[in-house]
Order: C-alpha cells, then structure tokens, then sequence
C-alpha cells in the first residue's frame, strides 16, 4: 500500500530539513511544555508553617494571663500553671512561613493552609478542567486549519496566561488568568510531538519520541533551577513563561507538516513542501523527480479513495475527521478506548509522583531534580528497547513495575526515607518510559486525518482523570504515602490492559480512516500476539546483545512456523 512514508523513503527518512524541524519543536517547545505541566508544583508550594502573633480574638493583655503559649500549624494553644491540656485553643489568623526554599509562594501569599489548604487541591484540578478545554479546541484547530496554526495559538495563550496570572490580586483571578496558559497543558506538546513525528520516517520514529521525552525531562529539570535561583513565585511565573514568546518566529521558519497537507487534500502545498525538504538536501534532479513521482502516487490512490467514498470530492475539500469517525469501526473504536485508558492510566500516575514530591523526601527541590534526573535514561532506554522488542511489552513490563514500586513505598518513613525516594526514583523511571511509548503507540494507532483529534480525546480523557490528582494527593495528609499505592494499582490495571493493543513495530502509519480499521488486531488476538512474540524474544534472547540479529531471529522463526502451518494443510 501507497502511503507518505513512501514519499519518505525516496526524499530521506531524517534528513537535514526533518532535523532542523525536529530540533527547532523539540528543544524550546519542550522546555515550555515542561513548565506549563508542572509550575504549579512550584508556585503552590506549601512550606513549613506555624501560627503568628497578633492574634484577633486574644489581645495581649489577656493572653498574659496564661503561663505559656504554645503555636502550632493551624492553631495556638494557651496553658495555665500545671496544666498539660490547654486552658484555650484559638485557630490562626496568621502565620509565619519557613524560607528556607522561597520566600513567597502563592499559598503564602494567599494564606491558602489550614482550613483554606484545599483551595490550592481545587486551583490544580481546574486547571485539569480548563486542559480538557484546550485538547477539545487545539485538536480541533490542529485537524482542520494545520499543526502551525495551532501552535501560534498555543504559544500566545502560554505566555498570556502564564506572565499576567501570577500579578492577579485575588486567587479568584489567578485560576481566571491562568487557565489560558492551563489549556495547553497537554495540547502543547501533543501538537508539537505531532508535527515533529510527521516529518520522519517510520525507523525515526522512536529517535524523535525518545529525544523528545528526553528533553522534556531536562526542562523539568531546569524547572527546580530557575525556582532554586529565584525563590519568588511572581519572578518564577514570569521566567517560564515570557521567553516562549519567540516561538511565533516559527510562523516563518517551519513549514506545514506534508503528512497533514495530504491528509486534508492540500496537494500543491505538500508538494511545495516537498521540494524544500529537496533542496536543503542538495538533491538531484533524479532523486527530485522519484520523490515528487511517489508523491504523485500516493496522491492518486488518495483521490481515487475519497472519489469513492464522496463523489463530489474536487481534491482540495477539507478531509479531516471528527471524534465521532474514531468509534464508525469496530476496530478504531476498540484501539481508541484501549489507547484512552492506558494514557489516563499513565497520565494519572506520572502526574501524581510530580505532585506528591512534597510528600516525598525532606527537600521539595532535592528531591524534584533527582526524580526528574531519571526521565532522560528512561526515555533513551526506550531508543534500546522499542525497535528490538516493539512497543506494547516494554509498555506492559514497565508500567507493572512502576506500579509495585509505588506501592513498596507503603511502610513510608519506617523503610527509611531514601529507600522512599529510591522507589519513587525507579517508578518515576519505568512511568516516564512507558508515558513515551503510549504517546508513540497513539500516534502511530491514529490515522493521519484524525491524529489530532485522537491523541487530543485520549488526552483529554488522560486529563480527567488528572482532576481526582490533587485530591489523591491531598490523601497524604490521612497518611503521607496513600496517594502512591493508590497509582500503584492504577499503574498495574493499566499494564494489564495494554496487552490487547497490537504491535506496531515496523509498521506503516495508517493515512485514512479505512487504513486505522484494517491496521493491526486488538482484543484477545493481539494479546495472543504479543504472548507469541514474547516466547520468540525468548527463544532469541542469546541474541539480545544485537539488535538487528533479534528481529532476524524472530522473522526467521515466524517464517518457520508458517512453513510448518502450511505443510499442515
């Protein structure tokens, strides 16, 4: 079957123009998207904190009439001679914050603790709400009017939200000025990730997703350094949020994505595309006329499959899906539901570790950076493992582990509290890595003409399930580490389900709806695949050390079994 990745395969899966596309949405976009995720863990900080004179009920000529005073968290505490049980309790009306690691967050700005505390639980659920907002309408925007309109719209609502949020004068104008930079905290490196994978070929594939969670994982990073260096929220709202502004630079600097322009009918400008793409590799006028011919090809078989689905199709007409064509097939509509849950899943337990980092070692930075520091040795595993062993039983060995690991750290302070970070360490590893591969596994699952809106639903839906976070997190004040067992069974449901979804290692992205409907098996057939594969992997195992005589191991034996199946006959 003819599709782009043919076009690819003549003009070059990966070269000088598909790098410097590559590297110009991974690198900053990265960064911005890493900052939109996970800010807020920094800027609604909750430090150490106990109660502060003067107080409105007590004046101080009658609080002299107690012997002692004792301040507590949310209350103060007045005992009189001989007395262990206090003579009064009167809760705070203000406190003293320790400044050990900022010296104003918003929730010592706002006097969000105590009774107020779950103010900030509900600031981070509905920015949850307001991403489920913006993959509704980025994936919209993305399908129907291309990847770069939809990036300069994300772009500006960032930065708009992100620098004027963080001078509003009430909590109540902070999450209305933030949810504009909210929206996209999903939808912002989905459609960057989208655009970059629909310039490379099908063996660049895992190269760009690998690089790309490896990036982001240095921007979480960096996240702890700029909060480390500046201390104030405002000043941290501001660096992670103005500088993104020279992305609309790409407005001139990046071409539409040629995948997108072919799937939405657009033929003269992909071919446009095309030519650009020839000339920064210095192509000959040979190798020009193959890649311009395959593309013609693939137009051919596109037409002539919209010329019968619509006979009033004229070639230009806007081909994009709805969310509705992702469940017409039996097939699609069973790959979009097994997609959803896995990503909500991963979504639900990587975002959780991030949250609870508080609740985590005895250092919100310290320990930030070192669970940070293992998303690029995760993500770079994934350049080792998915092209020798495909994507679904990395995913599914990896997300059980995190599971078990997240629940391992149940005995919590009594197993030591390094040996706590050292778990969370290995599940926010094997998390990080199987969050990449599902990401990788969407787009390769989702045709061409409803990528958008398939990776932005499963995202969406990963996103509401981020809503019950906060107050998963907020658990840990019933006992500190609840909130990790819980995502530990939620990592191990999720593992087990991958198993229905079918392999796509080696396999051409589906352009059309038609194509996702006849594009692999899911159900108990891929989960008898994958449980196939598996027994050849390790039948080849001696092999492991090589990772091209691993895939003719397995070729060689799946030749022998039909062989031996068709003799049968």
């Amino acid at each position: 079957m003819l599709d782009f990745d043919h076009v690819l395969l003549e003009i070059g899966e990966f070269g000088r123009y598909q790098r410097f596309v590559v590297l110009l949405l991974i690198v900053p976009a990265c960064f911005m998207n890493a900052y939109n995720s996970f800010g807020l863990v920094m800027l609604t900080y909750t430090p150490k904190h106990r109660c502060a004179s003067p107080l409105s009920a007590i004046n101080s000529t009658s609080a002299m009439n107690y012997s002692s005073v004792s301040y507590e968290r949310c209350s103060v505490n007045y005992f009189l001679d001989g007395q262990s049980e206090p003579a009064l309790t009167e809760p705070c009306q203000q406190w003293t914050y320790d400044k050990d690691i900022f010296d104003e967050t918003l929730i010592t700005r706002f006097n969000l603790v105590c009774d107020r505390a779950i103010i900030s639980k509900n600031i981070v659920a509905i920015m949850q709400v307001s991403s489920i907002v913006g993959c509704f309408l980025s994936a919209y925007i993305q399908d129907t009017f291309g990847r770069k309109m939809a990036f300069i719209f994300i772009v500006s609502t960032y930065v708009f939200g992100g620098v004027t949020s963080v001078f509003m004068p009430s909590v109540t104008t902070f999450i209305i000025a933030r949810s504009f930079a909210a929206m996209h905290t999903i939808s912002g490196w989905n459609i960057s990730y989208i655009w970059a994978l629909e310039y490379v070929g099908p063996s660049k594939r895992t190269l760009v997703t690998t690089v790309y969670c490896t990036v982001y994982g240095i921007g979480m990073m960096t996240l702890a350094g700029w909060a480390y260096v500046l201390r104030d929220w405002q000043h941290l709202g501001v660096a992670i949020s103005a500088p993104f502004i020279l992305l609309l630079s790409y407005c001139y600097l990046v071409h539409e994505s040629p995948r997108w322009l072919l799937g939405a009918g657009k033929y003269d400008r992909c071919r446009a595309v095309i030519k650009t793409i020839n000339k920064w590799e210095q192509s000959n006028k040979k190798s020009r006329k193959t890649s311009l011919a395959a593309l013609d090809d693939v137009i051919t078989r596109l037409h002539a499959e919209q010329m019968e689905e619509n006979p009033d199709f004229d070639g230009s007409t806007d081909t994009t899906a709805t969310y509705l064509d992702l469940f017409r097939g039996a097939n699609l509509r069973m790959k979009t539901v097994l997609i959803t849950f896995c990503w909500v899943a991963n979504a639900l337990v990587y975002t959780t570790i991030a949250y609870n980092t508080e609740n985590i070692g005895d250092n919100l930075l310290v320990t930030w950076t070192l669970t940070a520091a293992v998303e690029a040795p995760a993500t770079i595993s994934n350049l080792l493992v998915l092209n020798r062993y495909g994507r679904v039983l990395p995913m599914v060995s990896g997300m059980i582990i995190a599971g078990l690991c997240c629940i391992g750290t149940a005995p919590g302070s009594a197993a030591g509290v390094w040996f706590v970070v050292f778990l969370t360490m290995v599940g926010k590893f094997f998390i990080s890595m199987t969050f990449g591969i599902i990401c990788q596994l969407a787009g390769e699952l989702y045709p061409t003409v409803a990528r958008g809106v398939g990776t932005g639903l499963s995202a969406t839906f990963g996103l509401l399930g981020q809503t019950t976070m906060p107050y998963i997190v907020h658990a840990a004040a019933a006992y500190k580490f609840l909130p990790m067992v819980v995502i530990g069974i939620v990592a191990i449901i999720g593992g087990c389900t991958s198993l229905f979804l079918p392999e796509t290692l080696g396999q051409s992205m589906p352009q059309t709806l038609a194509d996702a409907e006849s594009h692999g098996n899911v159900g108990t057939g891929a989960f008898r695949g994958h449980c196939h594969r598996l027994k050849l992997i390790l039948t080849c195992r001696d092999l492991s050390k090589n990772k091209n005589a691993v895939l003719q191991c397995i070729e060689e034996e799946e030749a022998n079994e039909a062989e031996a199946a068709d003799a049968m006959l």
